[in-house]
């Protein structure tokens, strides 16, 4: 969306902040701003670009293609070795928060007149997202969403087909003013750690008015590089609640803070927080100590969540569609924070909860009895943490064998490879290795550093059969797919709703979903011919 281009001068006036020092400008200032990014193949005339060291290319490399395809100035921070006369050049101490500081300014601020809900936390924060989203139109909000899964920015959901869950700064308050212009009052952002840490700077001039912490496990340490650091960068989220109450045009903002974490690590996110933090839990220890409790019962397929209020003395049952203690952990979220936002008690908002759905590609049956003498689901767990809470739910429901199909992306924490393989081993009868995203690292290495995790816990012969090496995905579902016996139950994980597979060339197109349809009609069509 569009808000007209600007001389760079007055954007750089209106977004005065104390880390903007220049340590130098050359050029000059006044050339019209109407684009503004950090990826030279979105460089048009009147585009600032800037460039800096990301986690995985450095911008710098691309100033020269920035200049050819049109940009007007250029951020920088390393000295440059040749600058045009014509281009105005800033070269200041940390480009992505200069961006950043630009993007809230060219869009016109929009996150101080939305309602802004940030969702962060190491599992569970698509589904909050998702589940809040449904929730707040349900009750007559006009809301939008940023997340993993999907956003809607104006016009209803559309699918992402990047794998960054928080865009960058630019794609972000741009998102926000079409909201805007669309007439929403309220926004929903899935905000990483990544993208709450000051290195990326992507969240760092977004006004949050609530915040929501699902869990803490230790995802992302190749980035963060120690838990302290990433419990740190998600306590930005709170730290950056606003306190004022402004009434913006027909939304009040009452600013609130909600932690699903344990009570440590809820005690060190309020040291940050400007508003007192309400605790869900779905934990037994909890029982008295949280502003909202739920069990799950599972009968069969009937899924109900026991809600209790120890502060108010109130309990009720809620039906929902779907299994897990985690998906039951995201409701009450979803609760809390509805009632935060809307004022609405929690016991009339409970009469929603039977319609809410979960997220493409989370606990996504593809087939089940009656219809197959076995079940295939989908789900985007990618963690330790996240497999044992599926492992273990899946266990204590499920009387078949229980096989998953996983992987570990290339590049990125590689210490966790072994805690997957040795989760899996502790719940599973059978393992199917294959690829995520290797990018440039070789596939059997990834898989190796799983399998090691792996043989931790199986060694016997009998075991070691049912470990499967594949790395072609496609190949590696088939495969387990045809293998599948009565009541077997096959789980394939990592990808989830994810349009694409990085490889060292590039991205290949990926469906999840149309891979496993295909492996069990080429299924089916087999045993027609046998």
């Amino acid at each position: 969306s569009h808000m007209g281009a600007f001389p760079l001068s007055r954007l750089l006036a209106e977004s005065r902040s104390p880390y903007l020092n220049y340590l130098s400008t050359r050029g000059v200032t006044d050339c019209l701003i109407d684009n503004l990014t950090a990826d030279s193949r979105h460089v048009h005339p009147r585009t600032l670009f800037a460039a800096y060291k990301g986690q995985h290319s450095d911008g710098h490399r691309y100033i020269e293609e920035a200049i050819q395809r049109g940009a007007a100035a250029i951020i920088h921070y390393h000295p440059l070795s040749r600058y045009h006369p014509h281009i105005c050049y800033l070269r200041c101490a940390h480009p992505p928060r200069l961006l950043s500081a630009l993007a809230s300014t060219l869009y016109g601020h929009p996150s101080h007149r939305l309602y802004i809900i940030g969702v962060t936390g190491t599992d569970g924060k698509s589904t909050v997202v998702s589940f809040l989203y449904q929730l707040l139109k349900k009750v007559g909000l006009a809301v939008g969403a940023i997340s993993t899964v999907a956003s809607d920015t104006g016009s209803g959901l559309v699918a992402n087909d990047h794998h960054l869950t928080t865009p960058d700064a630019p794609h972000l308050h741009a998102a926000m003013a079409s909201m805007l212009q669309h007439g929403y009052t309220h926004a929903i952002i899935e905000s990483s750690s990544h993208a709450l840490s000051p290195r990326t700077s992507r969240l760092t001039d977004v006004a949050f008015d609530g915040a929501i912490c699902t869990t803490i496990g230790s995802e992302h340490l190749d980035f963060h590089r120690s838990r302290r650091r990433y419990k740190r960068d998600k306590a930005r989220l709170f730290e950056a609640l606003s306190t004022q109450h402004l009434a913006t045009g027909r939304v009040s903002k009452l600013g609130f803070a909600i932690s699903g974490a344990s009570r440590r690590i809820t005690r060190f996110l309020q040291r940050y927080s400007a508003f007192p933090i309400a605790r869900y839990s779905v934990s037994a220890a909890d029982y008295s100590k949280v502003a909202l409790y739920g069990s799950l019962q599972q009968s069969g397929t009937a899924h109900q969540i026991q809600l209790r209020y120890p502060t108010q003395d109130y309990q009720s049952v809620v039906s929902v569609e779907w299994g897990g203690n985690y998906n039951a952990a995201n409701l009450l979220a979803t609760l809390l924070a509805t009632t935060a936002i809307t004022g609405i008690p929690l016991q009339k908002l409970e009469q929603y909860t039977p319609s809410l759905k979960l997220p493409e590609g989370r606990r996504q049956i593809i087939c089940q009895p009656p219809h197959t003498p076995f079940t295939i689901m989908i789900d985007y767990a990618h963690t330790p943490a996240a497999f044992e809470l599926l492992f273990s739910s899946v266990k204590g429901t499920h009387n078949g064998r229980i096989i998953a199909l996983f992987g570990s992306a290339g590049e990125r924490d590689t210490k966790k490879r072994v805690q997957l393989g040795l989760q899996a081993a502790r719940y599973v009868d059978g393992i199917y290795l294959t690829d995520e995203d290797p990018r440039n690292e070789p596939s059997a290495k990834i898989l190796q550093d799983i399998a090691r995790g792996v043989h931790k816990k199986w060694t016997t012969q009998q075991q070691l059969k049912a470990l499967h090496i594949v790395p072609n995905r496609a190949q590696a579902i088939t495969q387990a797919v045809r293998s599948l016996q009565r009541n077997d139950l096959l789980l394939l994980l990592g990808k989830g709703h994810e349009r694409s597979i990085i490889y060292a060339d590039g991205d290949h197109p990926w469906s999840e979903l149309q891979q496993a349809h295909r492996a069990l009609k080429q299924r089916t069509t087999l045993s027609e011919h046998q």
